[in-house]
């Protein structure tokens, strides 16, 4: 049980240092794009906020796609 613990926090700490390794790079990035004193904070509020307009596209696509089908189908009920 121990060895699983001790696994399962190196698995942890490998994946934490891996994460903050990118957001530094990505902190980086908008330092050059947007100046020296953009934060860790407003890089992961501009990455969720990309995530969520993408959300949104991809819902507005299958919101479409839907009522495409559903009028195919009601016109096929009217023949």
């Amino acid at each position: 049980m121990k060895a699983k613990c001790a696994i399962a926090a190196i698995v942890l700490g490998a994946a934490g240092f891996m994460a903050k390794k990118w957001l530094d790079k990505e902190v980086e990035k908008s330092k050059k794009i947007y100046g020296d004193d953009y934060s860790v904070q407003d890089t992961l509020l501009d990455k969720l906020e990309n995530g969520l307009w993408k959300s949104y596209d991809a819902l507005k696509s299958v919101e479409e796609t839907t009522l495409t089908a559903l009028d195919k189908l009601s016109n096929q009920d009217l023949r």
